[in-house]
This record gives structure tokens, C-alpha cells and sequence, in this order.
């Protein structure tokens, strides 16, 4: 639970709103080697700038803010050869942010910046119940079919990952995607639902930055739904 105070400064079309935010966190389901304090204090200032709504633009382009949501269709963990006990993952899901840029009536550019937690374990008390925190940032090229309604979309591109809390993981940082799905606007939205599938470049070691044991899962397909303006 987090609860907090603070001040918001108006000058022009710039505010700045400092604020002190207190957080207490809920009992650790498990003793850690060192535990973590329930307590938590946090100085936290926002900085935003007003802008009109055609002012969003890339050069001449007019850019498309939205977000993107989605469930991966394959494991993110590895499964490993003669593992007494193999991990089984929680629930799957993915969550983000969109950017478009549309360079002619059927070509256009998309960047997400996708949240993608990796978690393992079954009950509360499970030992093995860990996650490994993602982040995606694909970039990809989009050609619509035709310019119907409903248009039929592919799209490709490089994709880059960073990760954290690994547990003695660390995937890999680049790969490629390729995706298929459709396009349509309605009442100034943009609709685009897709599956994507990603080849992921192999896993390094966190200490040499060599390769080493494949833990995570190469092959990444994902349902996808997309909502900007």
C-alpha cells in the first residue's frame, strides 16, 4: 500500500510536481537469506510538457502514442535435460507501451517498449517461485496489405531486450521478429491485433559475456493487441 503528498508548479505549458510517497510492503512469503525492509520512503519528482494534440510529430510525420497488451503462446523458461524437478510457470502476460509513425498510406514504423516478467513456481511456499524481469524493445516495419477497413498487416524487425532480478539467469539481449495480423480505425483509434514470433539470439553468461547453457526459451510467439491515437 502506498500513500503520499506532494506539490504541482504550473509555468507555461511546464509542471513540475515534487512529492514524498511512503510504501509498506506485505510480508515475504518465504525467509530470504537477507530479507528486504517492509518500509520503503521515496522523493519522487514528475517533470511534463503540454502539447496540443496535432503537435505530436516525427519530422512531418504525425506520431501515434498508444499501448499494447498481449499472452506469450510459448514458455519463457527452457525446459533442462535431466532436471530432477522442471519449473513450471505461473500465468503469462505482457504489457506496454506503442509508438507509430506512418511513412505512406501502407507502410509505417512501430517501436513498443514492452513489459515481460518471466515466473516460475507454484504456491506461495513453493522454493522454486521466482521471476526474471524483461523488458522488450522491438522496432519493426509494417505493410498494410490494402487499405480496406480491416486491413490485412505483416511487420518486421530487429528486437532488443534488457533484463533484471535474473536468479541466475541472463537472456539474451538481441533477436528478430516477424509478425502477421490486421488494422483497423474507428472513432480516431487505431486497432491492431497480431502474433509475433521472435528468435532470440543465445543466452551469455552474466560473468563472461560468452555463450553458455541455453535457460531461456529462443523460439517466443505472442498474441498481441495494440490500441493508439
Amino acid at each position: 500500500m502506498s500513500v503520499g503528498a506532494g506539490v504541482a508548479y504550473h509555468w507555461r505549458r511546464l509542471k513540475v510536481a515534487p512529492a514524498l510517497r511512503y510504501t509498506r510492503w506485505a510480508r515475504e512469503s518465504i525467509y530470504p537469506r537477507y530479507a528486504t525492509k517492509p518500509d520503503q520512503l521515496e522523493f519522487l519528482t514528475s517533470v511534463a510538457y503540454e502539447t496540443d494534440s496535432g503537435s505530436r510529430s516525427v519530422g512531418s510525420r504525425r506520431l501515434e502514442i498508444g499501448a499494447v497488451a498481449g499472452y506469450p503462446l510459448t514458455q519463457g523458461f527452457r525446459e533442462m535435460p535431466f532436471v530432477v524437478r522442471p519449473i513450471t510457470e505461473r500465468t503469462r502476460y505482457l504489457v506496454g507501451i506503442s509508438t507509430q509513425v506512418n511513412l505512406t498510406r501502407r507502410l509505417a514504423v512501430e517501436m513498443d517498449g514492452i513489459y515481460k516478467p518471466l515466473r516460475s513456481g507454484e504456491g506461495a511456499s513453493d522454493p522454486w517461485r521466482f521471476m526474471v524481469i524483461t523488458w522488450q524493445v522491438p522496432v519493426l516495419a509494417k505493410y498494410r496489405m490494402t487499405t480496406s477497413k480491416w486491413a490485412p498487416v505483416v511487420e518486421g524487425g530487429p528486437s532488443f531486450r534488457l533484463a533484471g532480478n535474473l536468479n541466475g539467469y541472463n537472456p539474451s539481449h538481441y533477436g528478430i521478429t516477424m509478425g502477421a495480423g490486421a488494422e483497423t480505425r474507428t472513432h480516431g483509434l487505431r486497432l491492431s491485433p497480431a502474433v509475433r514470433y521472435t528468435r532470440w539470439a543465445v543466452d551469455v553468461s552474466p560473468d563472461s559475456g560468452r555463450p553458455t547453457s541455453q535457460r531461456t526459451n529462443q523460439n517466443a510467439v505472442e498474441l498481441v493487441f495494440g490500441i493508439s491515437f
